[in-house]
């Protein structure tokens, strides 16, 4: 009489060599990387664009040295990892149980970096999430654009120091128009009284001649 045992026994001798064949084993990791790569899809498309506007925000909070991942959602709440991934200088690589994507082919193109991790962490692998402690600094083009704003901004505080500068050449202007104005009218006043005086002069000394 065959026992349970004798039965796993039987069939496991017939089990053991699928499992072990190469094709099932190709045939599983093709699975694996099926699933990984939905999972990694699923990820990406949480990500989305920055606008310059924001992205200069960034440069900034960075540049000024409030460059923790909290700080960054602070400026842009809604701001998530693979978004922030996307415009990181790092790469992540694949993790236990992942796959490599070096040929991955970006729909969309790829974005340009202005980021860097200040230290990387042991873990950053494909689907990471970054923490509100990991800090970032500006990769060379994010120090470029950085020379940009501060250029555009000394050029508008030299705008905004000359249009004060015209401002106030406009007021002295004004009030030395209206000082002249004055004194050609004080000069006008001067000028007529002076006459009549003269007027009142000679006209005391004709009546002095008439009755003396």
């Amino acid at each position: 009489m065959s026992t349970l045992k004798d039965f796993i026994n039987q069939n496991a001798f017939g089990i053991n060599p699928v499992l072990q064949s190469p094709l099932y084993q190709e045939a599983t990791l093709e699975q694996r990387r099926a699933s990984f790569q939905k999972t990694l899809n699923t990820y990406n498309e949480k990500g989305f664009n920055l606008t310059h506007k924001e992205i200069d925000a960034l440069i900034l909070s960075i540049s000024a040295g409030k460059n923790t991942y909290k700080d960054l959602r602070e400026i842009i709440p809604n701001l998530n990892s693979p978004t922030l991934c996307s415009y990181l200088w790092n790469s992540p690589k694949a993790g236990p149980n992942q796959f490599d994507q070096s040929n991955l082919i970006l729909l969309d193109g790829p974005r340009i970096s202005y980021f860097q991790f200040e230290n990387v962490p042991e873990n950053f692998f494909y689907l990471y999430e970054f923490k509100p402690t990991d800090t970032f600094i500006l990769n060379i083009t994010g120090e470029n654009r950085l020379y940009e704003l501060q250029k555009e901004q000394r050029l508008e505080e030299i705008a905004v120091r000359s249009e004060k500068a015209t401002q106030k050449s406009l007021i002295a202007a004004e009030k030395s128009a209206d000082y002249a104005k004055k004194a050609y009218y004080a000069a006008i006043i001067i000028g007529v009284l002076g006459i009549l005086l003269n007027i009142r002069e000679e006209l005391s000394n004709l009546i002095q001649s008439l009755f003396y």
